[in-house]
């Protein structure tokens, strides 16, 4: 339910997006992607703030280097359009020590945001 919502997310149909993923939520509470998928949709919404949070309930909850990895990554790019670059490269930082040698977070520490 928590990938539905994201392709709900992705196309825009936020409420259907949010319907999905609170009943993954419901259903499987600590499931780390679905926290991930909740911090998309906050994102896309304008609310940093939350999906900050949820990426952070996402890397607490994560036992898997990867999941870990895009929470950071996610958390970075949050940071990066409120702003906090110093912050958002930090994340990436971590993301480079987590999977050396991702190009994603390589792209974005070496352009500064």
């Amino acid at each position: 339910m928590g990938q539905q919502g994201m392709v709900f997310a992705f196309n825009g149909n936020f409420e259907e997006a949010w319907e999905c993923i609170n009943k993954a939520m419901e259903l499987d509470p600590e499931n780390s992607n679905i926290w991930l998928s909740k911090a998309t949709v906050y994102y896309k919404l304008g609310n940093y703030q939350e999906a900050i949070k949820c990426c952070d309930k996402t890397i607490e909850l994560s036992d898997r280097d990867e999941d870990v990895a895009s929470a950071l990554y996610y958390k970075g790019v949050v940071l990066a359009d409120t702003g906090a670059s110093e912050e958002a490269i930090k994340c990436f930082e971590k993301v480079l020590e987590i999977i050396p040698p991702d190009p994603f977070a390589q792209e974005k520490i070496l352009k500064g945001d």
